[in-house]
């Protein structure tokens, strides 16, 4: 269930991402840099944000196919674990099985879940010291932050 949550949100983000894109491409077909009328705001360089939006979301979408094939992996291996500890009929065999099986899933569950926050984090900050390169209007118009993707 949380893994098709997860989908529909990626692919709600994407959509509205390439949505505002092809208005955006379609608007400034011939210049990258627009000029705001008002000659005390500085100009947006907007090829220069849209790559920095690119990077940041093709390593978040890289980060979350990593995340699901390590959950994947864990949840295979802990089946197999569980299943090996009930086919002990010793009970106290099996009962020390089935506590090392669901400490290994619990250990590897995490490093997985760390491992994701980790490399999501990192390409945020990718995303801002790339945002810091592209004027300071770029810095102003957007203030989201991570924490908009501390769900997925």
């Amino acid at each position: 269930m949380k893994r098709l949550l997860y989908c529909c949100v990626i692919a709600i983000v994407c959509v509205g991402a390439y949505t505002v894109r092809a208005e955006n491409a379609s608007s400034t077909a011939t210049t990258t840099v627009t000029h705001s009328a008002d000659k005390s705001r500085p100009a947006v360089n907007m090829t220069c944000i849209q790559t920095a939006i690119d990077k940041r979301d093709s390593a978040i979408l890289d980060a979350f196919d990593l995340y699901h094939d390590e959950i994947v992996a864990v949840i295979k291996v802990r089946t197999v674990a569980l299943t090996e500890a009930w086919s002990l009929s010793d009970r106290k065999a099996r009962k020390e099985a089935l506590k090392i099986a669901w400490y290994e899933y619990k250990t590897n569950h995490m490093k997985a879940v760390n491992t994701w926050r980790t490399t999501k984090r990192s390409a945020w900050n990718l995303f801002y010291s790339g945002r810091r390169l592209c004027g300071p209007a770029a810095l102003t118009e957007d203030t989201t932050s991570h924490s908009i993707d501390s769900q997925i």
